[in-house]
């Protein structure tokens, strides 16, 4: 800033003699000074101003961190329908039969769980009568191969 300043001054010191000199007017020059012979001059020239620029940074920023976490599937058992369960499912023509499910094979398909209990059928039965049909969706409410939950 400073450097711009003698520059700015000087400009301004020439320019002042550019114009006096163009009037007709002779100026003194600034680097001349009269002075009596027992004295002697000393002329300071300014310091040379040195200005260093900061050495550049490098700056790296780390990427960002993503963590993804997948839920874990769901864990759902599902009996294996090939199983057969003696006392729990009575197919047809079969000669191993729940005896307490008399009966329960002999109604008609499309029944629902209340159909059943409100017939008196207990949870056994209603197993029975779910597998005897095929196991039909209307009666296992959530499809986890657990029939009538809800009702018995």
């Amino acid at each position: 800033m400073k450097i711009v300043r003698i520059i700015a001054a000087t400009a301004l010191a020439g320019l002042a003699a550019f114009a006096l000199t163009a009037c007709g007017i002779q100026p003194a020059s600034p680097a001349t000074t009269t002075t009596a012979a027992s004295e002697p001059v000393t002329v300071t020239a300014p310091a040379p101003v040195t200005v260093t620029a900061p050495a550049p940074v490098t700056v790296t920023a780390p990427p960002p961190v993503i963590v993804t976490q997948a839920a874990p599937p769901p864990v759902v058992i599902v009996p294996d329908p090939s199983t057969v369960y003696p006392g729990y499912y009575c197919p047809p023509g079969a000669d191993q039969c729940d005896p307490n499910a008399t009966g329960v094979t002999t109604l008609p398909s499309g029944l629902f769980c209340r159909d059943l209990h409100a017939m008196g059928y207990n949870w056994s039965q209603a197993i029975t009568y779910w597998n005897y049909w095929g196991q039909p969706d209307r009666m296992d409410a959530d499809l986890n191969g657990i029939p009538c939950e809800t009702v018995y």
